[in-house]
């Protein structure tokens, strides 16, 4: 009987953890390999860092959960580099709370690290931004100082603000960086919206930048929802910017608000191949395609099309029609 009792303790032991197999990690610096024998990484007591001159390189088939309001802090060098058959997952312990949920995870924070840092095939979804000031900036990912390439690349379902401060960049946001995105997807992120109606300002419902230099190539911003303002990317002051064949697609701001995308007065932005369309949301005054005053902007075999308030603020010629440019 006391054999009987032993195993099923440990039979409930085993399936409350979920899977035999789960590497605990707890709050501190973390370096070394993470492989797909030790998945899923579970972060359950705090912050994580890579810290100055550490290393953590994380293989092809890696789950991380973080089970809290933790995130992954990179000061040191992150190679997460998985395979078009074996991506890595960046999420919550859930896949299904709702967006302003105090359990949302943190995101991943990239402050002055190294300048090999890469993300291949990974997935960011379901994190939160909040707090004061740059707290609430980057809902999937912050970078700050930092160079950056992104290739195969998913960020979804994050979040920025929050009833307390407003936020910027709800699936990302960059700050003083070099980033290269290729064949990477922004796509259904938000921002607080008050009961009342009101919002905090939210700019870049996909992304915001400020004094980056940052490449876009085969990356789809789509159906991503901010609390106000810019629905789609918003390139602050000091950015260089380029996309290359990538689609701006069915952005939306809650007050009709600026939805595509806006290039702010000292922003230089260089498209090509791209298209913008879907930004249909009637308001006056917005200017749902592209706003580009003040910016130096350069457009090449460009498709604008369906953005109900104009393709290029202040541009009153071409508002419904397709523009090809």
């Amino acid at each position: 009987m006391k054999l009987l009792r032993g195993l099923v303790f440990v039979l409930l032991v085993v399936i409350s953890t979920g899977r035999a197999d789960t590497t605990w990690v707890a709050s501190g610096n973390v370096s070394g390999v993470w492989n797909a024998s030790g998945s899923p990484y579970m972060i359950h007591s705090g912050d994580i860092t890579v810290a100055t001159g550490q290393t953590l390189l994380i293989n092809p088939g890696v789950k991380v959960y973080f089970a809290g309001q933790f995130k992954l802090i990179v000061n040191g060098l992150l190679q997460a580099i998985g395979s078009q058959s074996d991506s890595i997952w960046f999420t919550g312990s859930s896949a299904d709370f709702p967006f302003d949920s105090p359990t949302r995870w943190r995101g991943l924070r990239f402050v002055d690290a190294h300048e090999d840092c890469q993300l291949s095939y990974c997935s960011i979804s379901y994190s939160g931004a909040t707090g004061a000031g740059a707290l609430s900036y980057g809902g999937g990912l912050y970078c700050l100082n930092t160079d950056l390439r992104m290739e195969y690349c998913w960020i979804h379902h994050c979040h920025a603000g929050s009833g307390a401060s407003h936020g910027s960049g709800c699936g990302a946001y960059f700050d003083q960086s070099d980033v290269l995105l290729e064949y990477t997807d922004i796509t259904n992120n938000s921002g607080t919206i008050f009961e009342e109606g009101y919002a905090y300002s939210t700019p870049g419902g996909g992304f915001a930048t400020s004094n980056t230099t940052i490449h876009l190539r085969h990356c789809k911003v789509q159906r991503n929802r901010p609390g106000i303002n810019v629905g789609g990317i918003r390139f602050g002051g000091g950015t260089i910017a380029t996309l290359d064949t990538c689609l701006i697609d069915d952005n939306w701001t809650p007050d009709g608000g600026w939805q595509g995308i806006v290039a702010d007065t000292t922003a230089v932005l260089t498209m090509t191949g791209t298209t913008i369309s879907n930004h249909n949301f009637p308001a006056a005054g917005f200017t749902n395609g592209l706003r580009a005053i003040g910016a130096t902007l350069t457009m090449e075999a460009c498709t604008l099309r369906n953005n109900s308030a104009g393709w290029i603020n202040p541009d009153p010629t071409c508002l419904t029609a397709e523009r090809r440019c």
